[in-house]
Protein backbone atom coordinates (compact mmCIF):
# COMPACT_ATOMS: atom_id res chain seq x y z
CA UNK A 1 0.00 0.00 0.00
CA UNK A 2 1.13 3.58 -0.50
CA UNK A 3 3.50 4.34 2.34
CA UNK A 4 2.20 1.75 4.81
CA UNK A 5 0.08 -1.28 5.57
CA UNK A 6 -3.67 -1.72 5.73
CA UNK A 7 -4.78 -2.73 9.21
CA UNK A 8 -7.58 -5.05 8.08
CA UNK A 9 -9.21 -5.93 4.75
CA UNK A 10 -12.72 -7.36 4.74
CA UNK A 11 -13.30 -9.91 1.98
CA UNK A 12 -16.52 -11.15 0.42
CA UNK A 13 -17.34 -14.85 0.01
CA UNK A 14 -15.41 -14.88 -3.28
CA UNK A 15 -12.29 -13.63 -1.48
CA UNK A 16 -12.43 -10.14 -3.03
CA UNK A 17 -11.90 -7.00 -0.92
CA UNK A 18 -15.11 -5.09 -0.12
CA UNK A 19 -13.96 -2.82 2.72
CA UNK A 20 -11.01 -1.94 4.88
CA UNK A 21 -10.62 -1.12 8.55
CA UNK A 22 -8.23 1.58 9.69
CA UNK A 23 -7.64 1.08 13.41
CA UNK A 24 -6.05 3.67 15.70
CA UNK A 25 -5.15 3.71 19.39
CA UNK A 26 -7.90 4.73 21.81
CA UNK A 27 -6.48 8.20 22.37
CA UNK A 28 -6.44 9.05 18.65
CA UNK A 29 -9.49 10.43 16.83
CA UNK A 30 -10.29 7.90 14.06
CA UNK A 31 -11.10 10.72 11.64
CA UNK A 32 -7.42 11.70 11.64
CA UNK A 33 -6.83 8.60 9.51
CA UNK A 34 -9.25 9.57 6.72
CA UNK A 35 -6.70 10.43 4.06
CA UNK A 36 -4.46 7.49 4.91
CA UNK A 37 -7.47 5.14 4.66
CA UNK A 38 -8.64 6.78 1.41
CA UNK A 39 -5.27 6.08 -0.21
CA UNK A 40 -5.42 2.44 0.89
CA UNK A 41 -9.02 2.07 -0.33
CA UNK A 42 -8.21 3.53 -3.75
CA UNK A 43 -5.21 1.21 -4.06
CA UNK A 44 -7.40 -1.79 -3.18
CA UNK A 45 -10.29 -0.68 -5.37
CA UNK A 46 -12.81 -0.59 -2.51
CA UNK A 47 -15.15 2.23 -1.64
CA UNK A 48 -16.04 1.35 1.93
CA UNK A 49 -13.89 2.18 4.96
CA UNK A 50 -14.35 1.67 8.68
CA UNK A 51 -12.39 4.06 10.88
CA UNK A 52 -12.15 3.24 14.57
CA UNK A 53 -10.13 3.55 17.74
CA UNK A 54 -11.76 0.78 19.73
CA UNK A 55 -14.32 3.17 21.24
CA UNK A 56 -15.54 5.31 18.35
CA UNK A 57 -16.41 3.81 14.97
CA UNK A 58 -17.15 5.45 11.64
CA UNK A 59 -18.45 3.94 8.42
CA UNK A 60 -17.40 5.77 5.26
CA UNK A 61 -18.56 5.06 1.74
CA UNK A 62 -16.23 7.10 -0.46
CA UNK A 63 -18.80 7.49 -3.25
CA UNK A 64 -21.55 9.51 -1.57
CA UNK A 65 -19.71 11.43 1.07
CA UNK A 66 -18.36 11.69 4.57
CA UNK A 67 -17.85 9.25 7.47
CA UNK A 68 -20.88 8.55 9.65
CA UNK A 69 -20.61 7.43 13.25
CA UNK A 70 -21.88 3.87 13.70
CA UNK A 71 -22.17 1.33 16.50
CA UNK A 72 -21.46 -1.76 14.39
CA UNK A 73 -19.88 -2.94 11.16
CA UNK A 74 -22.22 -3.26 8.21
CA UNK A 75 -23.10 -6.87 7.35
CA UNK A 76 -21.38 -8.39 4.32
CA UNK A 77 -24.69 -8.33 2.40
CA UNK A 78 -24.86 -4.54 2.72
CA UNK A 79 -21.18 -4.06 1.90
CA UNK A 80 -21.56 -6.25 -1.15
CA UNK A 81 -24.43 -4.12 -2.43
CA UNK A 82 -22.66 -0.81 -1.85
CA UNK A 83 -20.66 -0.91 -5.11
CA UNK A 84 -23.84 -1.75 -7.06
CA UNK A 85 -25.92 1.15 -5.71
CA UNK A 86 -26.16 4.21 -7.93
CA UNK A 87 -28.26 7.31 -7.29
CA UNK A 88 -31.11 7.81 -9.77
CA UNK A 89 -31.13 11.50 -10.65
CA UNK A 90 -34.17 11.11 -12.89
CA UNK A 91 -36.27 9.70 -10.05
CA UNK A 92 -34.97 12.43 -7.74
CA UNK A 93 -35.93 15.14 -10.22
CA UNK A 94 -39.38 13.61 -10.75
CA UNK A 95 -40.33 13.80 -7.06
CA UNK A 96 -43.18 16.24 -6.53
CA UNK A 97 -42.48 18.81 -3.83
CA UNK A 98 -44.92 21.55 -2.84
CA UNK A 99 -45.64 23.63 0.25
CA UNK A 100 -47.43 20.65 1.88
CA UNK A 101 -44.53 18.21 1.45
CA UNK A 102 -43.55 18.17 5.14
CA UNK A 103 -47.07 18.81 6.48
CA UNK A 104 -48.25 15.49 5.04
CA UNK A 105 -45.48 13.71 6.95
CA UNK A 106 -46.62 15.40 10.16
CA UNK A 107 -50.32 14.67 9.58
CA UNK A 108 -51.42 12.09 7.01
CA UNK A 109 -54.93 13.61 6.95
CA UNK A 110 -53.51 17.02 5.96
CA UNK A 111 -54.71 16.88 2.30
CA UNK A 112 -58.33 16.37 3.46
CA UNK A 113 -58.30 19.08 6.15
CA UNK A 114 -60.38 22.19 5.65
CA UNK A 115 -58.75 25.62 5.60
CA UNK A 116 -59.91 26.24 9.18
CA UNK A 117 -58.52 22.87 10.35
CA UNK A 118 -55.21 23.64 8.65
CA UNK A 119 -54.98 27.05 10.29
CA UNK A 120 -55.63 25.51 13.71
CA UNK A 121 -53.18 22.65 13.11
CA UNK A 122 -50.34 24.95 12.06
CA UNK A 123 -50.64 26.68 15.43
CA UNK A 124 -51.70 23.90 17.82
CA UNK A 125 -49.87 20.94 16.29
CA UNK A 126 -47.00 22.99 14.86
CA UNK A 127 -47.58 21.66 11.34
CA UNK A 128 -44.90 23.14 9.07
CA UNK A 129 -45.38 24.27 5.51
CA UNK A 130 -42.55 24.88 3.10
CA UNK A 131 -42.21 28.50 2.09
CA UNK A 132 -42.15 29.38 -1.59
CA UNK A 133 -38.40 29.98 -1.69
CA UNK A 134 -37.81 26.63 0.05
CA UNK A 135 -39.87 24.82 -2.61
CA UNK A 136 -37.87 26.71 -5.25
CA UNK A 137 -34.61 25.61 -3.59
CA UNK A 138 -35.66 21.93 -3.61
CA UNK A 139 -36.68 22.19 -7.25
CA UNK A 140 -33.34 23.82 -8.09
CA UNK A 141 -31.58 20.90 -6.39
CA UNK A 142 -33.69 18.45 -8.41
CA UNK A 143 -32.73 20.14 -11.67
CA UNK A 144 -29.06 20.36 -10.70
CA UNK A 145 -29.08 16.62 -9.97
CA UNK A 146 -30.20 15.70 -13.49
CA UNK A 147 -26.74 15.91 -15.04
CA UNK A 148 -25.48 13.63 -12.26
CA UNK A 149 -24.47 16.05 -9.51
CA UNK A 150 -24.77 14.58 -6.02
CA UNK A 151 -23.36 17.28 -3.72
CA UNK A 152 -25.12 20.54 -3.02
CA UNK A 153 -24.65 23.56 -0.79
CA UNK A 154 -27.40 25.87 0.42
CA UNK A 155 -26.47 29.14 2.09
CA UNK A 156 -29.34 30.66 4.01
CA UNK A 157 -29.67 33.44 6.54
CA UNK A 158 -30.72 32.91 10.13
CA UNK A 159 -34.42 32.02 10.59
CA UNK A 160 -35.05 31.20 6.93
CA UNK A 161 -35.90 27.54 7.55
CA UNK A 162 -32.68 25.59 6.98
CA UNK A 163 -33.87 22.75 9.21
CA UNK A 164 -37.22 22.43 7.45
CA UNK A 165 -35.53 22.58 4.05
CA UNK A 166 -33.07 19.89 5.15
CA UNK A 167 -35.98 17.71 6.30
CA UNK A 168 -37.69 18.12 2.92
CA UNK A 169 -34.51 17.20 1.06
CA UNK A 170 -33.91 14.17 3.29
CA UNK A 171 -37.50 13.03 2.72
CA UNK A 172 -37.09 13.50 -1.05
CA UNK A 173 -33.89 11.44 -1.10
CA UNK A 174 -35.47 8.67 0.97
CA UNK A 175 -38.72 8.56 -1.02
CA UNK A 176 -36.90 8.41 -4.35
CA UNK A 177 -34.43 5.78 -3.06
CA UNK A 178 -31.46 8.08 -3.53
CA UNK A 179 -30.21 7.71 0.04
Amino acid sequence: MPGGFVDYVLLNTAGRPVALVEAKKQGIDPLRAKEQARAYALALGVSHIFLNNGLIHYSWNLRPGNPVRVSRFLPLEELGKAPEWRPDSTRLAAGVVDENYIAVAQNVAWPTCSAAERATATVNKKIRLLRGYQVTAVRALQQAALPGKHRFLFEMATATGKTLLSAAIAKLYLRTENA
